[in-house]
């Protein structure tokens, strides 16, 4: 299924000699490749004294019970993922250092504006995926295993590149992922110190919302480019 591939955006903006690359980031790929790309412009910017502003909800001891076990869901619905899939997690290869800034909420602010249950529309694949799983490893080391590995392998991926091809075209998790989206953007838009040039690593589903958000502002896209993700 890989011939069927996708690609994540490089996009640029400018406001009076202001500069922003936003690199839009898939959080599951099957080429490390990808993330060493994404990595290496990151430290292109750096050197000529971009800030890097980046996405990972924080941890909060805070929230309730019912946000950390959603949290460990949504972990382990990746890890599933990434391991039938055959896929490497973006939280593996792409790393970040005290100086780089985590322009993100945290998840008692994500409970408390209604994100997690968006978040349970996705990770209530999990209780689906536990039973696949168990099924799998009781037929484990046989020639039917490994064909269903494969089938899996193919079907996962397959789903991944279409949900993104299909997000691309309409704009689904526009309106499903209200919370997880815009209010993210908003806290990322907020953080930027507009006296620099900034980088950005932020999910490709995202972008859409933070030029508009950026536009907003009076910026402008000067070009674009393309990562391969698949």
């Amino acid at each position: 299924m890989n011939w069927f591939g996708y690609n994540s955006d490089v996009l640029y903006l400018e406001k009076n000699n202001h500069k922003i690359v936003l690199i839009g980031t898939v959080h599951l790929s099957p080429d490390r490749e990808y993330y060493k790309n994404i990595s290496t412009l990151n430290e292109i910017y750096k050197l000529e004294d971009y800030q890097l502003y980046y996405e990972m909800v924080k941890d909060n001891p805070n929230a309730s019970q019912d946000t950390h076990k959603t949290k460990q869901a949504l972990s382990e619905t990746f890890s599933f993922l990434s391991s039938k899939a055959k896929l490497k997690n973006q939280h593996d290869y792409l790393y970040y250092n005290v100086e780089d800034k985590n322009a993100d909420i945290d998840f008692l602010q994500l409970e408390k504006l209604g994100g997690i249950k968006e978040i349970k529309n996705f990770t209530g694949l999990n209780e689906y995926l536990s039973i696949v799983n168990i099924n799998n490893q009781e037929t484990k080391e046989t020639t039917l295993n490994t064909i269903f590995d494969n089938v899996l392998m193919y079907y996962f991926r397959a789903s991944i590149i279409g949900g993104l091809h299909f997000n691309d075209l309409f704009d689904y998790n526009k309106n499903k992922l209200k919370v997880i989206l815009n209010e993210r953007n908003k806290v990322l838009v907020n953080s930027i110190d507009y006296e620099k040039n900034a980088v950005v690593n932020y999910g490709n589903a995202h972008l859409s919302g933070i030029i508009e958000l950026l536009e907003a502002k009076g910026y402008k896209i000067t070009s674009e480019y393309k990562l391969k993700a698949f």
